[in-house]
């Protein structure tokens, strides 16, 4: 199934809506133990629902970009730092610019100052941080 139009997209939602909570339940399970940026998304929604647990998840992922890593990682880590920058600024705008304007700000700053050394370890993928 591919969701490139808002046809896609609604006829996607109304079909996920007809699932019950466990099976979801389920599957973000599965999605919340992978190590890389979507783990890191289904985590935050799962806190989601107290500002302090999501602040302190993002702050997290904010840091996780400027941790300075060997080689290898960092060139796997270039392919996925343009999602991880995407799903943290969807967090902020979600889940705690709604409830906290000062909290969101601060992590948009954090987010900001982090910028320079996630540039550094995206590598070659520039473009997609960019």
């Amino acid at each position: 199934m591919r969701i490139d139009t808002q046809e896609e997209f609604e006829r996607a939602h109304e079909r996920l809506r007809r699932r019950d909570s466990d099976a979801l339940g389920a599957f973000l399970m599965s999605l919340a133990v992978d190590s890389g940026p979507v783990g890191e998304q289904v985590r935050t929604f799962i806190v989601g629902d107290d500002v302090a647990e999501t602040v302190e998840s993002v702050r997290q992922r904010i840091k996780g970009l400027v941790i300075p890593s060997d080689y290898e990682h960092r060139h796997s880590l270039g392919r996925e730092m343009g999602v991880s920058l995407d799903f943290i600024v969807d967090s902020v705008e979600r889940w705690v610019l709604p409830v906290d304007a000062k909290a969101a700000f601060g992590l948009l700053v954090a987010l900001f100052e982090a910028d320079g050394v996630a540039m550094e370890n995206c590598r070659e993928h520039d473009w997609e941080v960019a």
